[in-house]
């Protein structure tokens, strides 16, 4: 989010960078891409081309998803159970985990929250107005400290705020809210009487927001109707780990801590930082201002009172006299005091409160429904690029010499066309039908130049056959049997060689204990 000018209304002109993320399902973008073909018998090569596809995509994920399973059935269950792991164990189990959601995260096209976006957010408010803090003490960030010193060169564009709580978010759109915000204006609490609104955003748009039009036109805006009008985040997914949770399964050996993966909908950019763990509402200026101001009066009729009692001549007559006028002034103005303590305490009350609903109405899934969501969101993702890809590959060969320049203008042409602008990943996409022999490249280096030849649609549908045929029959398939440590002591000459030849050295010495014995050793 760039801030590209500033108008004298208060409105400010914001470029918001096109996401890669494609929002149209498959099935609708199948739809729209027979549309374009003319030949019946095509569109019908085409549908058997994208049924293959999509199944073959959604077998080769199910290694990285039975990973991450096991991660989430690890750290996110609410049943906890002695699992007999060390803690040497438990942090690789933890490493594992983070890697294997990280890596889902980036599959599906979600971006981690880099230091720009978060100072843009931070420093503006939209509808929330709320001050809050973030309590680090309650949060334990030694697994996230360990995740972000491996990656230190390709995140080092990452908030800080990442170092306690990863922050993910994919694709934009744009929330509109027209009331009075009367209480919002008098900066006292939060009263919308309003309608909202959510639609698909522009590359260039405006943000108009409460602040800024007070700050242009103070007076007027208290009387008027007001129209905001701010970017949201489509979807946010964060994971953290409470410092409570870490130090309840300290005390139980061999019970690993729980890490809470949660993710949200529609986050208004300028409010995004209610969705970070351990916020607490902060008391703002204008109730502090409250607070000192009856304490102040206090002071000043106690100073006041005194002097006259000091400059009376019969100090012992007129002192009860004196003491008597002023009692039942302090006494007013204590009582004063103590109403703004307790509105204080139930105004702390009423942001919790708003918080929690908040939340409550922009949640949308949280553990294993959440890591659901993510493996068919990724899977979708890969098979929407390679399908759009190799459609106007396929498409647009006959008549011209098809770049990789060509391509992306092409597919973000029509993606614009159907209310969809993105940023289409070109090079991932062909890169996919590279490895899979769908397409050729005549250059060994992906180029904006580079020329690039689908096969036929007959061809490549074969070709997806062949594919589907080895990948039962393949030996450099990851093995769900090997153990953990196996990926990360034999990551250069592949975990299944290393255990499936010595599980045929045990079966062909006739299951002999030394040769057991000697495998025990090697795994472990």
């Amino acid at each position: 989010l760039k801030i590209m000018a500033e108008v004298d209304d208060g409105t400010r002109l914001l470029h918001i960078s096109k996401s890669q993320y494609i929002p149209l399902p498959l099935e609708s973008l199948i739809q729209a891409l027979l549309k374009e073909i003319k030949d019946e018998r095509d569109k019908l090569r085409f549908i058997d081309l994208s049924r293959r596809l999509h199944h073959l995509y959604r077998a080769r994920i199910t290694n990285s998803s039975r990973r991450l399973r096991k991660g989430f059935e690890i750290f996110t269950s609410d049943m906890r159970v002695k699992l007999g792991l060390t803690k040497e164990m438990i942090e690789v189990e933890e490493d594992s985990f983070i890697e294997n959601f990280h890596k889902t995260m980036m599959d599906a096209n979600f971006q981690l929250l880099t230091q720009d976006a978060y100072n843009d957010a931070i420093n503006s408010e939209y509808t929330l107005n709320l001050d809050l803090e973030m309590r680090t003490e309650k949060l334990d960030t030694s697994f996230l400290h360990r995740f972000l010193e491996y990656h230190e060169s390709d995140l080092k564009d990452a908030a800080n705020v990442n170092r306690k709580v990863l922050v993910y978010h994919r694709g934009y759109g744009l929330e509109k809210s027209s009331g009075f915000f009367l209480m919002a204006k008098d900066e006292d609490k939060l009263a919308v009487f309003s309608g909202l609104s959510a639609d698909n955003v522009e590359p260039e748009t405006e943000m108009r927001s409460l602040d800024n039009m007070i700050s242009a036109a103070p007076i007027l805006t208290l009387f008027q109707t007001v129209e905001l009008q701010e970017p949201t985040f489509r979807e946010m997914v964060v994971l953290y780990r409470d410092r409570a949770q870490k130090e309840e399964a300290d005390q139980c050996e061999g019970i690993p801590p729980l890490i809470t993966v949660k993710a949200f909908k529609d986050i208004p950019v300028a409010d995004f930082e209610i969705i970070l763990p351990a916020q607490e509402p902060r008391t703002r200026a204008f109730d502090l201002v409250k607070v000192i101001a009856a304490i102040v009066i206090a002071l000043i009729t106690v100073v006041t009172k005194s002097v006259e009692f000091y400059q009376e001549a019969d100090a012992m007559s007129n002192w009860r006299d004196k003491l008597a006028e002023a009692l039942p002034l302090l006494i007013i103005v204590g009582t004063y005091a103590s109403k703004i303590i307790v509105q204080l305490r139930n105004q702390q009350a009423t942001y919790i409160h708003l918080m929690t609903n908040y939340l409550y109405q922009r949640t949308t899934d949280s553990g294993d429904g959440l890591r659901a969501h993510l493996e068919d969101s990724t899977i979708m993702q890969e098979v929407k690029e390679a399908l759009l890809a190799f459609f106007f590959l396929w498409q647009g060969s006959s008549e011209t010499t098809m770049t990789l320049e060509i391509l992306d203008s092409a597919v973000e042409e029509f993606l614009h066309n159907i209310d969809h602008k993105i940023d289409f990943e070109v090079d991932d996409a062909v890169r996919k039908l590279v490895d899979d022999g769908l397409v050729k490249v005549n250059t060994p280096i992906l180029l904006p130049s580079s020329t690039i030849k689908p096969l036929s649609i007959s061809r490549a549908i074969s070709k997806i056959e062949d594919l589907w045929n080895d990948f039962f029959v393949n030996p450099s398939q990851e093995c769900p049997f090997c153990p953990l440590w196996c990926q990360f002591q034999f990551r250069s000459v592949g975990v299944c060689d290393v255990w499936l030849s010595k599980a045929v050295l045990v079966e062909d010495s006739g299951g002999d204990r030394t040769e057991k014995l000697l495998l025990v050793a090697i795994l472990k």
